[in-house]
């Protein structure tokens, strides 16, 4: 099940205030990729519909970059087209699962700075590093070669 992009950034920017983090917009980014490939990885479905693009510092999702870029820190939610912020229901079946991977990437990777963020994603033979040298800047990561990569599983050849 698919829920929207900027609920699961909402969700990230919320707890970030909760505990008083600074959020750059590039950590933002990181760790919504991670958010993306321990859930792909553990339930076999994205996290939500949009992509992520091999940038020339990572994995981007344009559309969220575009809306977040120049923020020195990312501290307001970002708002549906009727104009409301929405979290997700940690009460719901979904919101179950999805907030036991949220934790444990909360957990494992909000203490890591934008730069140390970023380096995990550009290792060799990840997706980002993968797609950039196959395909180019600025092309789209196979949903499927993240969970693969997540998964622990070889992708070197792609």
């Amino acid at each position: 099940m698919n829920i929207d992009l900027a609920r699961v950034t909402n969700d990230i920017i919320y707890k970030a205030n909760e505990e008083n983090m600074y959020l750059p917009p590039t950590k933002l980014l990181k760790l919504l990729y991670f958010l993306y490939g321990h859930y792909i990885q553990n339930t076999n479905e994205p996290l939500f519909p949009e992509r992520f693009q091999a940038w020339e510092y990572g994995p981007v999702i344009p559309e969220l970059y575009n809306r977040i870029k120049g923020k020195q820190n990312v501290n307001q939610l970002i708002e549906m087209p009727n104009g409301k912020c929405y979290l997700t229901n940690a009460y719901t079946d979904y919101g179950k699962t999805y907030f036991k991977v949220f934790n444990y990437v909360w957990s494992k990777y909000r203490v890591f700075s934008a730069t140390t963020l970023s380096s995990l994603t550009h290792a060799p033979n990840s997706p980002w590093y993968i797609t950039k040298k196959q395909l180019g800047n600025c092309s789209e990561i196979d949903p499927n070669l993240i969970r693969r990569y997540f998964n622990g599983e070889d992708i070197s050849n792609g």
